[in-house]
């Protein structure tokens, strides 16, 4: 036996592996707790020297098997133990690289057989003349990881290298001033409440109720802005006041007349009053960092740099996995380009038809307590057309998919399904689970082992165990109490008591969200809540 097999197969190896492993986890525990888990991922659990540390001790425990001879019967339980790990890595391994898994949105009375991989891609298309070339790559990007990217395209004989030079993860829109942009106009609309609108030129938005348009031909439009040279005007179905900020008396303009609309004047339309906040008569959007302190738009942004024929373009590129990217378009001399940066949309054999989503709550509260999905299933090429019901703890399969909940929208009109195809992987990793059990089995009763020696004790000792297990369980049906009649439990479930958040809230409540954590009803057997 070399040298170098017997390094890769000895215990000490082992025992390097196995710290090393432990103090990697742990530094990354730390980066996930401060920058959350997908830089987790990005710097290492999804890194290509991870996996390969993970091979090597799969390959460091087959060695170790074979070179101390856990191949027979006094060493079945070491053996087992060996053989669980390793079919647990391998487990992980199918599920690393040929497993998938996604989102899926539906709204109520659709039906859809599209999911969200759950992976964020860069898809980029270039064009030139009758040309065009196309490149899609997993990234993992993150503030600690903005270089992640970079590929390489060749279109027209020509070169063109990309890069990703940044990253903003909470990311803001915003119209800036520039050249070779689009006019852009910003209304304050004040009724019951205040509220600011950004019109880009060609838009049409519903705002307070009614439809507004800037430089729109749309005819459903009540009111419209429109420029007219350098100025913005506006017209409407209905008589409109103009007064210039300060001033006492107001112009009134009879319906569709056409108004000039400027900085400094008041508009008032019934009891809607508006005035003008900024016009650029030359905008374009971009992608910006939100200030210290305030929110984003949840959604992030990479910063790509294009390289062609000695010029270099950069472009921001919004968005972020588990959303369907948008293509931001451009051009660098003679060639086009379209670059995506979100999830991939993944087809399914078959689809689901979302019937009603329900939401169930808390007596006396509007905490959700449960919410299901009613679904249709719909397999044409397996002539299966089935209702199912998803909610916690019950999963959909089907074809080695599998559906759970996962959240809903805002208005409790659609649901959001979690999708998982790993029949492979689970399978082999739950074998190795069974197998580490088993080897835990065989350590209490197999010859040899420190476990079967201990249970050599003298039959006192025996004895005396069963007496005090025996005292145990008599002392125990002592503190057996019975269950309360309905009416007592019922007045006492409207007691008022303070819940671990300190929100006060009846004890009915109470009672039914622990009997439903444990149970998954509402009751146990024929008591209530309030009763168990």
């Amino acid at each position: 036996m070399s040298k170098r097999f017997s390094f890769v197969g000895s215990m000490s190896f082992t025992g390097v592996l196995v710290v090393l492993l432990i103090v990697i986890l742990a530094l990354a525990t730390f980066v996930e707790s401060s920058y959350g888990t997908r830089t987790a991922w990005a710097l290492v659990y999804g890194t290509h020297w991870f996996e390969v540390l993970l091979a090597v001790m799969a390959v460091n425990l087959v060695a170790v098997m074979y070179r101390y001879k856990f191949f027979n019967r006094k060493k079945v339980v070491v053996l087992l133990f060996h053989l669980a790990f390793v079919l647990i890595l391998a487990g992980a391994a199918i599920t690393r690289f040929i497993s998938y898994e996604g989102i899926m949105h539906i709204r109520e009375q659709s039906m859809t057989n599209r999911m969200l991989s759950n992976n964020a891609y860069v898809e980029v298309t270039l064009q030139k003349g009758e040309e065009e070339v196309t490149d899609g790559r997993e990234v993992m990007l993150t503030s600690l990881t903005p270089k992640a990217y970079r590929a390489g395209m060749n279109i027209g004989g020509d070169k063109v290298k990309i890069r990703s030079t940044g990253y903003i993860t909470n990311a803001v829109e915003q119209f800036v001033e520039a050249s070779g942009g689009e006019p852009l106009l910003q209304v304050v609309f004040v009724s019951s409440g205040q509220t600011t609108a950004t019109l880009p030129s060609g838009s049409l938005q519903l705002i307070l109720g009614m439809d507004v348009s800037f430089n729109n031909p749309d005819s459903s439009a009540v009111l419209r802005f429109f420029t007219q040279g350098d100025s913005v005007c506006m017209s409407a179905p209905f008589p409109i006041s103009q007064m210039q900020m300060g001033a006492e008396s107001a112009v009134r303009y009879e319906p569709w007349d056409t108004i000039a609309f400027r900085e400094g004047w008041l508009y008032t339309v019934g009891h809607m009053r508006m005035a003008m906040q900024a016009y650029i008569p030359s905008a374009k959007r971009q992608v910006v960092a939100a200030p210290p302190g305030e929110g984003g738009g949840h959604v992030s942004a990479v910063q790509v740099e294009l390289a062609y024929q000695g010029m270099k373009a950069t472009v921001m590129v919004p968005g972020m996995p588990r959303i369907a990217g948008e293509a931001v378009t451009g051009e660098i001399g003679d060639l086009r380009y379209a670059i995506t940066y979100g999830s991939r949309e993944v087809e399914l054999p078959f689809s689901l038809f979302l019937k009603d989503f329900v939401v169930d709550r808390y007596p006396g509260s509007n905490s959700p307590s449960s919410f299901a999905s009613e679904v249709v299933l719909v397999d044409q090429e397996m002539g299966i057309q089935e209702d199912r019901r998803i909610f916690m703890n019950n999963v959909l399969k089907h074809r080695g998919y599998r559906f759970y909940q996962s959240s809903y929208d805002n208005d409790e009109l659609g649901t959001v399904l979690s999708v998982n195809k790993d029949r492979a992987g689970t399978f082999v990793t739950y074998l190795g689970y069974l197998i580490l059990m088993a080897g835990m089995l065989a350590a209490l009763f197999v010859r040899g082992t420190r476990f079967a020696r201990l249970t050599k004790i003298s039959v006192a000792t025996k004895k005396a165990g069963v007496v005090a297990l025996l005292l145990l369980g008599g002392g125990m049906s002592l503190f057996a109490q019975s269950v309360p009649p309905k009416d007592e439990a019922q007045a006492f479930g409207a007691l008022w008591v303070q819940d671990k958040g300190g929100r006060f809230e009846p004890m009915n409540t109470l009672s039914h969200e622990v009997v439903r954590k444990i149970t998954q009803k509402s009751g146990y057997q024929e008591f209530s809540a309030d009763q168990v």
